[in-house]
């Protein structure tokens, strides 16, 4: 690790191991393309009566989701260096609206004092002068 921290090698390892080291070294990245991918396997005597019933059991917790929630849980979050300068969140309340809702008030009010001058141009000048006589 100290020689890639001295910037003279490159490590090949799986994600998983150098997710630790991201977390505690904000200075490392991964490249984001698996060059190969690495799966896991545990050994146990040929013929062994719990081959069956572990893998029947390693499936099921794998189907269920229960890894990723043990992963969410305990194993270190990959981009813990990017929360350091991230902002919090927060739920919306009105006055976060308030400004919406002053630019529509304006909006209406400059629309109807629009139709109002022209409402009285109108009235004013397209009157027609002729008298229908009946």
């Amino acid at each position: 690790m100290q020689k890639v921290l001295d910037g003279a090698y490159v490590f090949f390892c799986d994600k998983e191991s150098l997710t630790p080291w991201l977390s505690n070294h904000c200075d490392l990245a991964i490249t984001k393309e698996a060059l190969l991918p690495f799966t896991y396997a545990i050994g146990l005597p040929k013929e062994s009566p719990y081959a069956d019933i572990f893998s029947d059991t390693m499936l099921k917790i794998d189907q269920s989701g229960l890894f990723l929630t043990w992963k969410r849980k305990w194993w270190p979050r990959e981009n813990s260096c990017l929360d350091e300068g991230k902002a919090s969140s927060r739920p919306i309340e009105l006055m976060d609206l308030q400004s919406a809702f002053y630019l529509i008030a304006i909006g209406i009010f400059l629309a109807a004092f629009a139709l109002g001058i022209e409402n009285l141009l109108l009235a004013r000048f397209c009157v027609p002068k002729t008298k229908l006589n009946v």
